[in-house]
């Protein structure tokens, strides 16, 4: 189904990416006039993350599985996690927003850099067997795993038959595309969007496939 273009709407989704950008700057969320805040998300960025995606070769796993314990409680620790996005309802109740910001320090930029070509996520594909051997950007993956717990714990609290807007700024656009297959299917659009200049690679990120079935809208 092809979404008709609500202008009002789309410069209300650019308002939320730069208010990700100010929820990073500030360490919280101020929310436009009309909203409430649902959640706040904050994603993973460290180095071992893309240290531990290197692992791949048969003669290194012992030391991808030596590495997991520490990724994990350095991940549960919550000291390199920072803010990325947020999600909000309308004070109606008739539609929900997930917003993520794009790049802003040198751990961003070294996401973007993690440009290796690797086997979608079963945690983000699901039960999409289609998309058994579709290829991503590994940094952009990465970082959208990081978000998803979060971003599907969030949205099974939303109201069935109820609309989710997504959007996301540059690397957010490629995370928010990833990603928003953890939003639960209620009956309604599981993730009708915009996404504001996501990287070229952000194809990469989803294919045409996978645009298509959340009915996601590129601008």
């Amino acid at each position: 189904m092809r979404i008709a273009y609500d202008r009002k709407m789309a410069e209300l989704l650019a308002d939320c990416c730069l208010r990700a950008y100010q929820q990073y700057a500030k360490g919280h969320v101020i929310p436009p006039p009309g909203y409430t805040v649902v959640a706040e998300f904050k994603a993973s960025f460290t180095l071992l993350n893309l240290l531990l995606a290197r692992l791949n070769h048969w003669t290194l796993r012992w030391l991808r599985w030596l590495l997991l314990p520490l990724i994990w409680l350095l991940d549960v620790s919550g000291l390199f996690r920072k803010a990325f996005g947020f999600a909000l309802v309308s004070r109606k109740g008739d539609h929900y927003i997930i917003a993520f910001r794009g790049t802003q320090d040198l751990e961003d930029w070294f996401t973007d850099a993690d440009a290796f070509q690797t086997t979608l996520s079963r945690r983000l594909r699901g039960d999409a067997h289609t998309l058994d051997k579709t290829r991503v950007h590994q940094g952009f993956q990465l970082l959208a795993v990081s978000l998803s717990h979060k971003v599907h714990e969030t949205a099974k609290g939303f109201k069935p038959k109820v609309p989710v807007y997504v959007t996301g700024h540059s690397l957010g656009g490629a995370a928010i595309l990833a990603a928003a297959g953890q939003i639960p299917d209620t009956g309604c659009c599981r993730g009708t969007g915009i996404v504001h200049l996501a990287p070229s690679m952000k194809v990469q990120v989803t294919g045409r496939g996978w645009v298509v079935p959340f009915r996601l809208k590129r601008s």
